[in-house]
């Protein structure tokens, strides 16, 4: 009796790897990019300030529609799940308006934003504090935001080639 338990244990153990693999072989890559407001999945336009990590997903802080976005980019270019749900912005120096903004889960979940309006041009020396959401605390990031940074480009098919 304890035979057959052993060889239906080995043999899902053995399957369920198997059917993982074939679920991440079987992604489809988005074809062309799509235009905000972004989906999970979807392929954005490349923009912004781009923060590597050490982790499989880099940060996308950008500006649509001069409103702040931020976006977990994965290793194929296109909106990953978010990561963390609470971050906030420092802008450092001169600002006109506001100097501190609070980043809250966008509508459709595909990242963070903020809903106050920033005039151009965007010229900033940033501080973007993201909450770790196994740690409680905030990973730190400064950086300097130009105006080129603005400037959408279309990223190159097929995705995840360089």
């Amino acid at each position: 009796m304890k035979l057959p338990i052993c060889l239906i244990s080995l043999l899902v153990a053995c399957l369920i790897p198997l059917s993982a693999e074939e679920a991440a072989a079987e992604r489809v890559l988005p074809t062309e990019v799509s235009d905000p407001p972004y989906e999970v999945g979807q392929a954005p336009w490349i923009a912004g300030y781009y923060i590597e990590r050490d982790d499989a997903t880099s940060l996308n802080f950008r500006f649509e529609e001069n409103q702040i976005r931020l976006y977990w980019i994965d290793e194929y270019g296109t909106i990953a799940e978010p990561e963390a749900t609470e971050a906030n912005v420092r802008f450092m120096g001169s600002v006109r308006g506001r100097p501190y903004h609070s980043l809250t889960t966008l509508g459709g979940g595909a990242g963070l934003g903020a809903p106050a309006i920033m005039v151009p041009p965007h010229i900033y020396n940033i501080i973007l504090n993201v909450k770790n959401p196994e740690t409680g605390e905030f990973d730190t990031y400064s950086f300097r935001y130009n105006i080129s940074m603005d400037e959408a480009k279309e990223p190159e098919f097929p995705l995840g080639t360089e």
